[in-house]
């Protein structure tokens, strides 16, 4: 008897933890992906510090 295969869980941004249908994008690396909302906080965070 075998057991059937439970579908994988749809991927989620390591970052804040939502799924690709809840974001408008979401860019996978090696191990750990990032949505598009994150990104645009990053790079917020990056113009502020080099400012100071």
């Amino acid at each position: 008897m075998t057991i059937p295969k439970q579908p994988e869980p749809p991927p989620r941004c390591s970052f804040c933890g939502m799924d690709r249908h809840s974001v408008r994008m979401l860019i996978s690396g090696i191990d750990a992906y990032i949505c598009d909302e994150c990104v645009k906080l990053c790079v917020e965070i990056a113009e502020n510090e080099s400012r100071a």
